[in-house]
């Protein structure tokens, strides 16, 4: 699990403790640090689930954890530009719910996939190969992955910031699937 918010770290937490299976629990240094309105007591996230965080119509981006706090800002940006962005938070990576993300991308048509890993054999690689699976007839564009560098991670705070992706690299994505 990869929580994305505060109130998802309780929830997804509760879920893990609950379940008989191990889980991993992923949470990263700048999302540990944002605050947040406490959930109510019996908040519970159900591990498997994907979350809906925005309802739009033109392109569904596809995340978990840190990366989504700069879609929200994108997307209300595009917003104001006219353009319509479902933004689905994954939650959990296993179970992925394939179901949510299929439903959302017959929706819009279109789809960009984000995260904070190397572009190759990981989440947004399985992510996209499962849209394709499943709603390649609806695709109006390919479904795009905006991720960080096939490289190991540099210990240097400089040499960080240039392995991971850019913002910029998420709304020329978006920009680019619209177009195709």
């Amino acid at each position: 699990v990869v929580p994305s918010s505060p109130a998802d770290a309780v929830g997804l937490l509760k879920a893990c403790i609950a379940d008989d299976d191990p889980c991993l629990f992923i949470e990263d240094g700048v999302t540990r640090t944002v605050k947040g309105v406490a959930p109510p007591a019996d908040h519970f996230i159900p591990l498997g689930k994907a979350h809906v965080e925005r309802e739009g119509t033109d392109v569904s981006v596809i995340s978990y954890g840190r990366p989504l706090q700069d879609i929200r800002k994108i997307a209300d940006e595009m917003s104001a530009q006219g353009v319509s962005v479902e933004i689905i938070d994954l939650r959990t990576i296993s179970p992925l719910d394939t179901e949510t993300l299929v439903a959302s991308v017959r929706k819009t048509g279109r789809a960009v996939v984000v995260h904070e890993a190397v572009r190759s054999f990981g989440v947004g690689a399985e992510v996209a190969a499962r849209i394709q699976e499943h709603a390649f007839d609806c695709l109006k564009a390919p479904v795009l992955r905006v991720a960080s560098k096939d490289a190991t991670v540099p210990f240097a705070r400089t040499l960080e910031l240039d392995f991971l992706y850019q913002r910029g690299d998420i709304e020329a994505a978006i920009k680019q699937t619209l177009e195709g």
